[in-house]
């Protein structure tokens, strides 16, 4: 990033957010000018489709490299949220990863299922992060059910589930940044839901012992990190051209292995450290169709749980 801003003459003015639901929500709070480049996660594709001031085609013309997306990504666009229903790209990915069960390695075993956290010894030993979305989606998941097309009448299963690890847990964490800390400090020594990432925030805190499963036996789900131009980019030629220097697959290698994820482009493996990565990187496409890559809950259903429903359904267990 450093080498880029420097040749093209630009300061990056970055602005970080607690959880990727606060995308949308900076948005429809109309607080979202000024912003040339988002790194969202696919996964809330409905939400910014749905507010209507984000998203927008993307001039393929101007990302030369865009062929070098592994063919998992472009064979299903739409699928996965990096598609308009035209089939239209308005996101590139960067970055994919795997949510797991992450866990100081010093302090316990690992744990080979989410529910293994529920056992009395973790009482008051976990945390979970304060992301409803993602804590829905994993939670449908683990119980069978699509996130994005859960009957409505499924969200008190859902909730009897995910109250089980609220009341295992410490603390609810606010952020991803928080759960490492507090692994990273001994307060607590397992997270529902957590990345890989987490273990390179740890490590950078000075705790190396942090690791993170990324296959737990009751399931788990891929996310897949990407980038949005978002609509009125004042600099929408610079936003096009870091999105083709990341394409570039010695700079995807490179990405990927700062965050312990998992590369998006052709070519990306010849350049990663096998000792650095989670995933199995000289196939992703074969990787990626034995793990789902999961929307969360739609923003308006007559039929399915929506997030805001569940959002409310998350709050009113937090308190209880």
């Amino acid at each position: 990033m450093g080498a880029f801003a420097k040749e093209h003459g630009i300061k990056i003015n970055p602005s970080y957010i607690a959880s990727i639901d606060d995308v949308d929500a900076r948005y429809a709070g109309g607080g979202g000018s000024g912003f040339d480049l988002l790194s969202t996660t696919t996964s809330t594709s409905d939400q910014l489709e749905k507010n209507g001031h984000v998203l927008t085609p993307l001039d393929l013309e101007r990302i030369p490299r865009h062929g070098n997306l592994a063919n998992y990504f472009t064979q299903n666009a739409r699928t996965i949220g990096i598609a308009d229903a035209d089939g239209k790209l308005f996101a590139i990915p960067h970055s994919f990863g795997v949510f797991g069960i992450t866990y100081d390695s010093k302090a316990i075993p690992e744990p080979k299922a989410w529910t293994d956290l529920l056992d009395p010894k973790f009482k008051g030993r976990i945390t979970m992060p304060g992301d409803p979305g993602a804590n829905f989606t994993l939670a449908a998941h683990i119980l069978g059910h699509d996130p994005f097309r859960t009957p409505k009448g499924k969200i008190d299963e859902i909730a009897a589930f995910m109250k089980q690890f609220i009341d295992q847990s410490k603390t609810i964490a606010p952020s991803y940044g928080d759960v490492a800390s507090l692994i990273g400090s001994g307060e607590v020594v397992a997270s529902f839901l957590g990345w890989a990432a987490i273990d390179v925030f740890a490590a950078a805190a000075g705790n190396n012992n942090v690791r993170t499963n990324i296959t737990p036996t009751d399931g788990t789900f891929t996310f897949v990190e990407a980038y949005v131009i978002p609509q009125g980019a004042d600099n929408a030629e610079t936003a096009y051209a870091w999105i083709n220097e990341v394409l570039d697959p010695k700079v995807n290698a490179a990405a990927a292995m700062e965050l312990a994820a998992g590369p998006t482009v052709k070519g990306a493996a010849a350049f990663i450290d096998r000792a650095k990565s989670l995933y199995p990187v000289d196939d992703v496409d074969a990787f990626l169709a034995k793990r789902p890559v999961l929307l969360q809950a739609p923003i308006e259903s007559d039929e399915f749980i929506t997030l805001g429903e569940w959002v409310a359904k998350f709050q009113e267990l937090l308190v209880k």
